[in-house]
């Protein structure tokens, strides 16, 4: 009873443990998903207050931000730059680091790619200046993978995150020939060229014969082949050379096309020659040769499906199977390189390994030969002769040639001789490692970019390395086909174990960059760093480093990597290049500049000019941007509509505005969709003061983007440029919940023309809440309207504090002080600081200078 007792007991804890720790794991996922949620608030807060130009609130959020997460460089590097901006004198431009502090928020929440290419322009008032666009200007998130690796190193993983890379134009390759069928009008120098397979097969039976003759008392099977041959009929029609050494002439064949045969189907002919060939061994035997030059014969006279089944089936009795690439070309009806192949195999292979006969019948040596065949080997003699092989026989080609030879012969008799089996399958695994590497060896790069022949070399590596893991040269093939095939992992494992091999810089370079394809960027970099040790000058491996660590988000190590580049190759255009990326990314704009303006003058690479051209336009150069983008589109291989963005961009900046909206129409017509480009076009008209058309494009832009406050913004000043007042009113009404500076500000001096001071004095006021100081300034003018000059002098004295460069407001505040009291003090100050101000000969008459 105490003991279920007690197993209850446990079974309640466990189910208790259980449910604790459920609810644990569910309360952590809901912890980690508010603070995600607190922190994109605090982010946008920070966004809005930048926007706002309130730096010190903008910061202040930051701080609080970098309390909370300390280890976050991102979060660090936006503090320190609010803080700048933020402590810095209210003259100086905080441009920079504005769009520096955007662009590392939206680093922080995903978006690193976006940029405005602008600056906002707060207009105190309308004016003739169009409102610069406050959204995505630039376009960055266009821009994919900005990241690319040269060469074989890693550039064909990474492209640019320029939108397209400028690619060369490549040539089509040429198709596979037409197998032409022979002219009859061929001159005879031509005719020379064909092959004579009729002369060529007499002179081989004739060798056929004379090898017989040495081999009679080897295997009967060779008697019969002979007698065949002598019976043997020729059935094909054949063009006769009196030259034969032009046989051997790879280049000078004459391709053929396929002989119709009204009689039979090719695929019921018998073949030309009745030699029955048995298992084959090296040195191979004159039939053999003879053999596969009728088999040529037949894929150059159009039987190519006989020729190929007779190559299928002496591979079968022991051909190399070097000859089964014949077969997989006329599989491919590539019969011209079929019959190219098979020759150069027939002159490579099989003639250096022919049985040597002697020329002449009547030579010493013959008759003791048939000396020899009157007394053949006794069984017993054999049997002794295998049984005394050693390892070390089989070592050597030909001692182990010989006694396969022998084994088989004596097995024939003795198949049940175990001592013999075994060394004869010792001999043939120590043959076929011996084939497996000259094959593995003879593996070349082309034969690793066609599916098929790149499984069959990994298939045949692999059972090589089996048997032999130190081989260096058929590891790094090994490689390069799981590269080819895709099998990164594969690859990047076969590398670790070549660089226990070879130690080599080159090596360990190479597993750098199957570990940047993997995504392996620590990895990567060890890798390098490696190659770097070996070779300190080894540009490439710095290069790659400095993109690894890009990747990373290691910006200012990347530029140090990239450098160290440019000190080995001051001429290293690529280095430039992704220097300026980096650099770009941590914010230091003008000397991204730089980089990529000395990349493009070592290389003129359009690209280049593309990514100077939008870096120019963001640092406000809108000439040298134009120059740069005119360069760009006029050697691309397409419309690139980025580029195009960019290049209306800077002709509007430069006042060419009927270029600039002939420009951003093609753009329009490459992305009619873009509501960016509608945008531009809209202020192109309102600059050139076609208001209908810049209210319809206005209205258009924000149909598509709600979200648009500057769209809203310039649509109520065109309907303000046109006389509609009520409707600019009505438009800017609708963003007034948004707080937006300018808006509220444009609103107010609307509502002041139109005489409504108190409506105005109510939105000025909302503007000084957000801390607009010219908010400030159109509040005090609108108060000396009322008569309310005490409230006026008051915000004109805050207001000429913090920016005391401007007239308009001293001379407002020194004509109140004058009549009040007679203080002339501030207009004399005017006078002295602005002598051009084009109402001082007023005040001189006012105050009697």
């Amino acid at each position: 009873m105490n003991k279920k007792h007690t197993n209850f007991s446990v079974l309640l804890l466990l189910i208790f443990l259980l449910i604790l720790s459920f609810g644990g794991f569910g309360y952590y996922i809901y912890q980690s998903k508010l603070n995600d949620k607190n922190r994109e608030i605090m982010l946008n807060e920070v966004k809005n207050s930048v926007i706002d130009r309130n730096y010190k609130k903008a910061y202040s959020v930051a701080k609080l931000l970098q309390d909370k997460y300390p280890q976050n460089e991102d979060i660090a590097m936006l503090t320190n730059t609010l803080a700048e901006i933020a402590n810095s004198s209210p003259f100086e431009s905080k441009d920079l680091q504005r769009d520096s502090a955007n662009q590392i928020l939206d680093k922080i929440k995903g978006q690193d790619n976006t940029k405005t290419n602008v600056n906002e322009n707060f207009d105190i008032a309308f004016n003739n200046r169009y409102i610069k666009d406050s959204t995505i200007t630039e376009n960055y998130s266009d821009r994919n993978d900005d990241v690319g690796i040269e060469d074989e190193d890693i550039s064909e993983f990474k492209k640019s995150k320029i939108p397209e890379k400028i690619k060369p134009n490549t040539n089509p390759k040429e198709e596979d020939q037409i197998i032409q069928s022979p002219n009859p009008k061929l001159s005879v120098n031509d005719q020379k060229n064909l092959f004579n397979l009729e002369k060529l097969k007499k002179n081989l039976s004739g060798k056929s014969n004379s090898e017989n003759i040495l081999n009679n008392s080897q295997k009967i099977e060779n008697d019969k082949q002979n007698t065949n041959l002598s019976k043997e009929k020729n059935s094909e029609n054949i063009l006769k050379t009196p030259d034969n050494s032009k046989y051997s002439n790879n280049n000078n064949t004459t391709s053929l096309k396929k002989i119709p045969s009204n009689s039979q189907k090719e695929s019921e002919l018998s073949p030309p020659s009745q030699t029955i060939i048995g298992k084959i061994y090296r040195p191979y035997s004159y039939l053999i040769k003879k053999e596969l030059y009728e088999i040529l014969d037949d894929i150059n006279t159009g039987r190519v499906t006989l020729g190929k089944n007779r190559l299928k089936e002496l591979i079968k009795k022991g051909l190399s199977n070097k000859f089964q690439k014949v077969n997989e070309l006329i599989e491919n009806s590539k019969n011209k390189e079929a019959s190219n192949l098979l020759l150069t195999l027939i002159k490579k292979d099989i003639e250096p390994n022919l049985i040597n006969i002697p020329k002449d019948p009547y030579k010493k040596e013959i008759f003791q030969l048939d000396k020899e065949d009157k007394n053949p080997q006794h069984p017993g003699d054999l049997k002794s002769k295998v049984h005394s092989i050693k390892p070390i026989d089989l070592e050597n080609t030909k001692s182990r040639q010989q006694a396969i030879k022998d084994l088989n012969e004596f097995l024939k008799n003795n198949p049940n001789d175990a001592q013999a089996s075994k060394t004869l399958a010792q001999a043939n695994k120590i043959q076929h490692l011996e084939d497996l590497k000259s094959k593995v060896h003879s593996i070349k790069p082309i034969d690793l970019e066609n599916t098929k022949s790149r499984q069959q070399a990994i298939k045949d590596l692999n059972e090589f390395l089996k048997n032999n893991p130190n081989d260096a040269q058929a590891s790094k093939t090994l490689a390069q086909a799981y590269e080819n095939n895709g099998d990164l992992l594969k690859a990047e494992n076969a590398y670790e174990k070549i660089i226990k091999l070879t130690n080599t810089q080159e090596d360990h370079y190479k597993l750098g960059i199957i570990r940047f394809k993997l995504k392996k960027y620590e990895h990567s970099i060890e890798s390098f760093d490696q190659t770097i040790k070996l070779d300190p000058k080894h540009k490439k491996a710095l290069h790659n480093k400095g993109i690894a660590l890009m990747m990373l988000n290691k910006n200012k190590k990347a530029i140090e990597s990239f450098e160290k580049a440019i000190q080995i190759d001051k001429n290293y255009g690529t280095a430039y290049y992704q220097k300026g990326i980096a650099e770009e990314k941590n914010g230091d704009m003008q000397q991204a500049f730089a980089s990529f303006k000395n990349a493009y003058n070592l290389d003129k690479n359009p690209n280049y000019a593309l990514k100077a051209g939008i870096v120019s336009n963001n640092l406000g150069n809108f000439k040298q941007s134009e120059e740069y983008l005119n360069f760009f589109n006029a050697n691309a291989k397409k419309p690139n509509e980025i580029a195009i963005y960019n290049l209306s961009i800077a002709k509007f900046e430069n006042n060419k505005l009927e270029e600039s909206l002939e420009t951003i129409n093609k753009a329009i017509d490459l992305n009619p969709e873009k509501s960016e480009y509608l945008y531009l076009k809209a202020s192109i008209n309102l600059k050139k003061e076609n208001y209908q058309n810049a209210i319809s494009l206005y209205s258009l832009v924000i149909e598509k983007n709600p979200e648009n406050t500057s769209a809203y913004i310039n649509l109520a000043k065109a309907y303000e440029k046109s006389g509609n007042k009520s409707q600019a009113i009505s438009t800017l009404e609708k963003i007034i919940n948004k707080n937006n500076k300018l808006a509220l500000n444009n609103l107010g001096i609307l509502y002041k023309k139109e005489k409504n001071y108190q409506k105005a004095i109510e939105i000025f006021e909302k503007a000084i809440i957000n801390s607009d100081i010219e908010a400030k300034y159109n509040l005090a003018t609108t108060l000396i309207e009322i008569n309310d000059n005490t409230r006026a002098k008051d915000l004109l004295r805050e207001y000429t504090k913090l920016k005391p460069n401007n007239p308009e407001a001293l001379h407002a505040l020194g004509i109140i002080e004058y009549n009040e009291n007679n203080n002339d003090q501030t207009l004399r100050e005017l006078i002295k600081k602005f002598p051009n101000y084009k109402k001082n000969e007023n005040i001189k008459k006012i105050i009697g200078i």
